[in-house]
């Protein structure tokens, strides 16, 4: 017998022996695959359902509940949203490697100029109408977080993209407490905000802080009241009270809850429901764990969930590659089909697009697209144009800008 054919029986013989359909005996390790990572996030009932009193102890108090697709703009606290002409976006890149922008647009000079660095406002996440509907629309939320102020939480700038007049005014994310013999909405204090989803009349927002995602019913917006922010806070024109917070579970995959997006790709693929993919902050010289959760059916907008349980249902593992060198971090993922677009911010220099393809393994490598400019944060895609969505959050180049893909 030779060395080969007795070191392979020698491994038979140390493995475990079962028996297959039709009768022939195989080790056993033969026949196992690699476990499949679990992820799961879960919400306390009592909780929403007090945070549920809440809200309508509001909508009998306030007389004036709104939602997002109809609140009317330009309205008090409406700021001017200025197309920027694509060949004139500050910090592109060299056109030649960076195709220019479909779109772009700045903000108002008192939230783009450097002297806004003393209200301590960054914008962060992104997310579209045709997230929450599937349709055309010029309709889309930017996330703004306070990194001075903690007291003040995370805002919405809701924007109305109509060519004529480009506006858009500031929803403050808010919960609500007991007091007295009702409910007051109250900052939710240290929020980033790093990630902002919104589907159907849902909106889902990232406390990368408590490894949670916090729901708000886009149908519970409410007109602000003096009293209702910390002193020294000038106030927004809305509040937004939460309805929800799913707190994550981390079973076998590490993911820390930074950003969020929509796919309604992934209603052709094997899911055959729109998806919601939530993705962490890592800039240890490791992979990185993406999940992919699944929503309802039906127009309530919620995740599909085992009584408060919601499990993903898929795991991405994404290996550093060109598209995220060591030392740099994932500020925001998106997948449209079989690809991932994933944003990574570079310090002082141009940011990356990168693209990771998803093999049937559900793993792929960061590779370089494109460079984008620098402090890129989250991503949204607009199917029904083919744009990616980005943004940047360092002043002076606080510019929102559609990429063809």
């Amino acid at each position: 017998m030779d060395t080969t054919r007795r070191a392979i029986l020698r491994g038979m013989a140390a493995a475990p022996i079962v028996a297959t359909t039709g009768g022939l005996l195989v080790p056993e390790t033969a026949l196992a695959a690699p476990a499949k990572p679990t992820l799961t996030m879960s919400y306390e009932p009592t909780e929403s359902t007090a945070h549920m009193e809440g809200i309508r102890w509001l909508q009998r108090d306030r007389r004036s509940r709104l939602n997002a697709q109809t609140l009317p703009l330009p309205a008090r606290g409406a700021w001017e949203f200025p197309r920027v002409p694509v060949n004139n976006v500050p910090d592109w890149p060299n056109p030649r490697k960076t195709p220019l922008p479909a779109v772009a647009y700045g903000w108002s000079p008192r939230d783009q100029e450097a002297q806004r660095q003393a209200l301590g406002w960054f914008p962060q996440g992104i997310t579209t109408y045709y997230d929450a509907t599937g349709r055309n629309g010029t309709r889309m939320m930017v996330s703004w977080y306070n990194d001075k102020y903690k007291k003040r939480g995370a805002r919405i700038a809701l924007i109305d993209r109509r060519s004529g007049n480009p506006r858009y005014h500031y929803i403050r994310l808010v919960t609500t407490e007991p007091k007295g013999d009702g409910f007051i909405p109250v900052m939710i204090e240290g929020l980033h905000a790093g990630g902002l989803a919104w589907y159907r009349n849902r909106l889902y927002v990232t406390d990368s802080k408590n490894n949670a995602l916090l729901v708000f019913n886009t149908d519970d917006i409410f007109a602000s009241r003096e009293g209702d922010f910390p002193s020294g806070d000038l106030g927004d024109p809305w509040v937004l009270p939460l309805s929800r917070t799913y707190t994550s579970q981390n079973q076998d995959a590490d993911l820390e809850f930074s950003q969020v997006a929509v796919d309604r790709t992934s209603l052709s693929s094997p899911f055959r429901r729109t998806t919601l993919i939530v993705n962490g902050w890592v800039t240890a010289d490791e992979s990185q764990n993406i999940g992919r959760w699944s929503f309802n059916y039906g127009s309530s907008g919620s995740l599909l969930t085992d009584g408060k349980i919601a499990t993903a249902a898929d795991v991405y593992k994404i290996h550093r590659g060109t598209g995220v060198p060591p030392g740099l971090g994932v500020q925001g993922a998106v997948t449209v089909r079989n690809t991932m677009y994933l944003s990574v911010s570079n310090g002082q220099q141009h940011g990356y697009l990168s693209t990771a393809a998803l093999g049937a393994n559900q793993e792929g490598t960061a590779r370089e697209k494109w460079r984008v400019p620098r402090g890129p944060e989250d991503l949204s895609y607009d199917g029904r144009n083919r744009w990616l969505w980005g943004l940047g959050e360092w002043e002076g180049y606080r510019n929102v800008y559609a990429m063809r893909v």
